[in-house]
């Protein structure tokens, strides 16, 4: 579930494992990505084949929620200030973590018993495992699902703006013209990366401003 929802929302690693089920809007489809990388808020897109599964996924984080608060848990860490400014909403449900732990763990900030989300690594692993058993022949993290994203968007017929905006890049530019579609085309002309390609036009174009 976790890499489905990586690879069709153009999320970070750390983005996706800290997104709260109040970021999710099964509704109107789309996630938003609170407190990313660069501090600027986005939302990004929910696809209606992920949203069944994932609305089934909810069900199982909110049956081991109440489990937790039947037997006197059910906090978690807030960001920021807010478990000074909210009270008690360490302990909602919208607060829990959509992908959280298997298990509690003590939290070495406050000493509390809390269920965290599922550890960075453990997800890394998964995925470098799961590339060894496919046999292919390239190198692929759970950043690789990242790229994936943002190379179907723009074969789809997606201009590069919203693709942008989408990863939550935000230039002081947008270089515009042929000469960017031109290196678009060339990129996927020798299977490069996109992503890695459109990072470099964000270099240029923040380095001209």
């Amino acid at each position: 579930m976790f890499c489905r929802a990586q690879a069709t929302s153009g999320l970070r690693l750390l983005e996706c494992l800290r997104l709260r089920v109040k970021d999710v809007d099964l509704h109107y489809l789309h996630i938003t990505v609170r407190d990313p990388k660069g501090g600027r808020e986005r939302k990004t897109m929910l696809p209606v084949n992920l949203a069944g599964s994932l609305r089934q996924h909810l069900e199982k984080v909110k049956r081991r929620y109440e489990q937790d608060v039947a037997e006197g848990f059910g906090s978690v860490h807030l960001p920021g200030a807010l478990e000074r400014k909210i009270p008690g909403a360490s302990r909602e449900r919208v607060w829990q973590y959509v992908f959280a732990a298997e298990r509690r763990s003590i939290d070495p900030r406050t000493g509390i018993e809390r269920r965290h989300h599922v550890n960075e690594k453990i997800l890394q692993n998964a995925v470098k495992a799961a590339v060894r058993k496919s046999q292919v022949p390239k190198r692929a993290s759970c950043h690789t699902l990242r790229h994936s994203f943002a190379t179907h968007l723009l074969e789809n017929g997606y201009d590069i703006r919203t693709v942008q905006e989408l990863l939550g890049h935000s230039p002081r530019e947008i270089t515009k013209g042929v000469k960017v579609l031109l290196g678009l085309c060339v990129a996927l002309a020798k299977r490069r990366s996109v992503l890695c390609w459109v990072n470099q036009r964000f270099a240029c174009a923040t380095a001209a401003a």
